[in-house]
Parts: structure tokens; C-alpha cells; sequence
């Protein structure tokens, strides 16, 4: 009986925060006129998962973020990149999308759709010039990566980006790896971009996990939108499909015979 007490009362207990790896997240949206981005997760969330995010720049070089020019001595300038931690709060499942929308007050703040978070990306949000996203676990200090975004009309940078920056970035090298970064952007365009590749056309999370870093797949224009991201996706999240095979032995009755014989 102690036994079965103690297995009911673990089922109610909360596993804390999911440890993330490279790749477990994919910047899927940005716009920088109306202060928003997206990520999806490819991982279950525990309930007291964190991710920080921060739109300053990364230099190889110093193996530290960049600093506002805000930050330099006798510097009278508003901050104009930061750091923001988000918090589930919530379990949340393999292929949810999650929204962050920039709040350009006084003091400055970000919302969104599922979670929260303290810290922002300074006072003048993201800049439809070029703006790095990168998403890490830990200190800012010691960063452990998750996934980097880089939209902008040239690639990232492979000059230091000097020490008080606020645009070109150099890409992480535990980052230089498929699905752990994207770069968006191109000659006039880069300013708003969302993965317009479809959320419920593949049999698999990792299906979408591949196509999501596909520039191909992705619609890219400096305009000011006329829909939010959540709008422009459609959906709350990616959706598998089963493979054709499947629906036609299903409707045979087969389907149960076949999996019994595996």
C-alpha cells in the first residue's frame, strides 16, 4: 500500500524545468514593426522550463554577448538590446508556438501568449536594420545555446562585431550546426519573416523540425504586416498527419492486423 501511495503522489508532483539542447527550439517568426517573435518547441515543456532570449549580438572573439552602446562611459543613450527570461508556467507539448510580443513603455516589457517573462530587448525594440535572437539556458554570461536567428540583408557576420554593438553578430560555433541557426533576410528584404511552409502537412514533428529552417520555405518583406504572427501561422501549433497507408488500412480494418503482426 506505501507502495502505491507514494507512485499516486509522484504522478502530482511537477518534473521542474526540461533541460534543452541544441535545435529543441525554432525561431519560426519575427517582425520588427510591430515588435514580435515566435518560437516552437520540439520538446515537451515541464511546467517551470526557462529560456532566455536577447537581441544583442554574439563576438566569437571575446566569447560574450555584445554591449549596448548605452553601456559605454559618459554614454547618455537609451539601451537598445537586452535580455529576457521567459517561464512556462505551464506543461506545454512537443510543437506548440509561442509568441512574444515587445512592449515599448516606460518601463518597457514583453507579453505573450503562453508564459511569462522578466527582462526586455531595451527601449527600441527590435530594429528592422538587422537584429540577431538568440535563445540559451543558464547565465548570460555562460550561455548554453539553443538556437540562433539573424535577420538581415547580408549573413552573419565573421568580423568581430566590436564590443558595443547593436546589429551584426557572429554566429556561435555550438550553433554552426543544422538546425541550430537560420539566417533570414536578402537584398530589400528583411524586416518581417514567419515560416509559411505549412503546420499540418507532415507525418512527423521532425518533418517539421527540418522545414522550418528552410529559407525556401519562409516568406520574407520589409511592408508593415496587416496580420500578427499568430495570424499569419493560423494555427496554435504544428499538427502531424498520418501517411496515406495508414488512413487506407485504417479504412480497411486492417490497420490493427498489421501493427499485431509487428
Amino acid at each position: 500500500m506505501a507502495v502505491i501511495c507514494l507512485t499516486f503522489a509522484n504522478l502530482g508532483t511537477s518534473m521542474g524545468a526540461t533541460a534543452l539542447s541544441v535545435g529543441d527550439i525554432t525561431i519560426i517568426g519575427y517582425s520588427s514593426d510591430v515588435d514580435q517573435f515566435a518560437f516552437v518547441t520540439w520538446k515537451d515543456l515541464d511546467d517551470a522550463t526557462s529560456i532566455s532570449f536577447t537581441d544583442r549580438g554574439w563576438r566569437n572573439g571575446a566569447n560574450a554577448f555584445t554591449k549596448n552602446p548605452s553601456e559605454s562611459p559618459g554614454s547618455t543613450a537609451v539601451p537598445s538590446d537586452g535580455n529576457a527570461t521567459w517561464t512556462s508556467g505551464q506543461d506545454i507539448p512537443a510543437g506548440t508556438i509561442i509568441i512574444a510580443t515587445l512592449q515599448n513603455l516606460n518601463p518597457d516589457t514583453m507579453t505573450w501568449n503562453i508564459g511569462s517573462s522578466v527582462g526586455d530587448f531595451g527601449h527600441t525594440g527590435m530594429t528592422g536594420t538587422g537584429e540577431s535572437i538568440f535563445a540559451y539556458t543558464g547565465a548570460a554570461t555562460t550561455p548554453n545555446f539553443v538556437f540562433g536567428l539573424y535577420y538581415s540583408e547580408t549573413t552573419w557576420t565573421t568580423a568581430d562585431p566590436g564590443e558595443y554593438s547593436t546589429n551584426p553578430s557572429n554566429l556561435p560555433a555550438v550553433l554552426n550546426t543544422p538546425g541550430g541557426n537560420l539566417w533570414i533576410g536578402g537584398p530589400g528584404a528583411s524586416q518581417n519573416g514567419y515560416f509559411s511552409g505549412g503546420l499540418d502537412n507532415q507525418e512527423s514533428l521532425e518533418d517539421y523540425r527540418a522545414r522550418v529552417v528552410d529559407r525556401s520555405l519562409w516568406t520574407v518583406y520589409d511592408a508593415t504586416p496587416t496580420e500578427t504572427l499568430a495570424q499569419q501561422f493560423g494555427a496554435p501549433s504544428f499538427t502531424t498527419v498520418p501517411e496515406p497507408g495508414s488512413l487506407l488500412l485504417g479504412a480497411l480494418g486492417l490497420l490493427p492486423l498489421l501493427r499485431r503482426r509487428r
